[in-house]
Parts: C-alpha cells; structure tokens; sequence
C-alpha cells in the first residue's frame, strides 16, 4: 500500500509572504508564497477551520496586519490611523524589496510618501 493513500492532506495558511491571508494545499505552493520574503509568517494544519482561524486572529490582535486579499491584490493596514490601500502582489512583491535592501521599514516609507505627495498640494 502507498504512503500517499494514507497522508493526511494538509492546509497551509500563509499568513504573510508574496501573498498574505492565503491557504494553499501543497507544501510546494506554500514556499513559493514564502520563500525570500523576509518576515514570512505561515503555518500547516489538519482541517481547513483551524488555517482559517490561523489567518483571522491576528486581524484583531496585532498592531500592523495584513488583511484578506485577493489574487490580484494586498491589503495593508495599521491600526491607530486606520489606512487601507489594495496593492498589486507583485508591486508589494517589489516595495518589500526595496525597503528591504535600503534598510526602511515599509510603514515610514510610505508615510514619507504620503507625506512628500501632500506637500505637493
């Protein structure tokens, strides 16, 4: 008898990573939603229910979270001065790295654009 007909399947919740809030079956699309980004936060469960509440309980406890997406799009918020912006995964892909090889948190970064743009006005 094979090993594959006696595996459990399953779920891994990608919490943050090239996609954030995003459950996937395999281990093989879980590293792709993770590997190189720095800060990745995922983890594999037995029952879809338990990946689920995974990705739901941060969204009330944490500080800086990144919220429900969809296939095309990141949502990032911080609590405090609520701000919620839909970003293309691959443009968030890009902004991540760059903050990360120029050593600036994405928060600051993109209050410094707000900034710079408000001053414009």
């Amino acid at each position: 008898m094979s090993n594959t007909k006696n595996k459990k399947m399953k779920y891994y919740a990608v919490k943050v990573g090239w996609e954030c809030n995003k459950i996937v079956t395999t281990w093989d699309e879980c590293q792709k939603l993770t590997q190189g980004f720095k800060g990745n936060k995922f983890k594999s469960f037995e029952t879809m229910e338990k990946a689920n509440a995974f990705l739901n309980d941060d969204i009330e406890k944490k500080s800086l979270i990144k919220t429900k997406v969809n296939k095309k799009s990141n949502s990032y918020i911080k609590k405090g001065t609520t701000l919620k912006i839909n970003i293309d995964s691959t443009l968030l892909g890009k902004f991540s790295k760059l903050c990360d090889e120029y050593e600036v948190s994405m928060d600051k970064q993109i209050e410094h654009l707000i900034k710079e743009w408000a001053d414009l006005y």
